[in-house]
């Protein structure tokens, strides 16, 4: 796997046993920067540039959650050894059959530890600008999105895809594409769907991937039963701010079963 201008592309599942606290900085630095604009985390935490330690600690926590996590699949990007993005791939539904192979009691004990701890962490050092409203709500939409996911036929168990953040020097070099192959070729190995929510920059990598369109994520705006509330950004039909494409894949009878991944 090589960039768009020829450089080594390398990936590599990264768990808490073989991770490290320069590359833990270098992802937290890495999804900072990737999502300095984004419009939901801008509405959901407000001026948060003004605090860099709080701003990489938005992702840092579910992060730290997910390296100990048997579900969750941290994958790292690589270009010629510099960590480039990464992704984290989580199954919803029921348990894969690898994941137990994953897990350990150690591994356990750290994780309801590092449960207290977050809880802990977001009620004595909540983030100075966070808009709790507005972040209710984001989870809220996130829910009811997962909710009508497993309604559909075939996604009892399937991929999700948490988060994929890549350094803006190494976007639309082929890294996005490779860390959302990584995805896409687990589920179709273990014979599952995949699903996501698109903002509108990140749809055409999806749709490139396979992926279609099933529906709107958007948790700050009204809609039929979900009159205008505190938190959400206009009360205006039509207003595209902060608004998501829920975007699945499914795998196909005929699609190939690669040997690894």
């Amino acid at each position: 796997m090589t960039t768009a201008d020829g450089r080594e592309i390398t990936l590599e599942v990264v768990t808490q046993r073989n991770s490290s606290a320069g590359l833990n900085a270098r992802l937290a630095d890495i999804a900072s920067i990737a999502f300095a604009d984004d419009e939901s985390f801008e509405w959901r935490y407000p001026n948060r540039n003004q605090y860099p330690a709080h701003n990489r600690s938005i992702t840092a926590r579910h992060r730290a959650a997910e390296l100990l996590d048997p579900s969750a699949w941290v994958v790292v990007a690589y270009v010629d050894g510099q960590a480039a993005g990464y992704a984290t791939w989580q199954r919803k539904g029921d348990p894969l059959g690898e994941e137990a192979e994953r897990d350990f009691w150690l591994q356990k004990t750290e994780r309801s530890l590092h449960g207290i701890e977050l809880r802990l962490a977001s009620y004595l050092f909540p983030h100075p600008t966070a808009f709790p409203p507005a972040i209710d709500l984001m989870r809220r939409c996130f829910a009811d999105t997962a909710a009508e996911l497993r309604a559909l036929p075939g996604f009892s168990t399937y991929l999700h895809l948490n988060i994929l953040a890549v350094d803006p020097a190494y976007q639309r070099q082929g890294v996005g594409s490779q860390l959302v192959s990584w995805g896409v070729s687990m589920a179709r190995r273990n014979r599952i769907p995949c699903a996501l929510e698109a903002s509108r920059a990140g749809k055409k990598v999806y749709l490139k991937s396979g992926f279609k369109e099933l529906g709107i994520c958007d948790g700050f705006h009204p809609k039929a039963g979900q009159p205008f509330v505190k938190g959400m950004h206009c009360d205006k039909e039509g207003c595209q701010f902060a608004v998501g494409t829920v975007m699945i894949w499914e795998p196909h009878p005929n699609n190939s079963i690669p040997k690894e991944i």
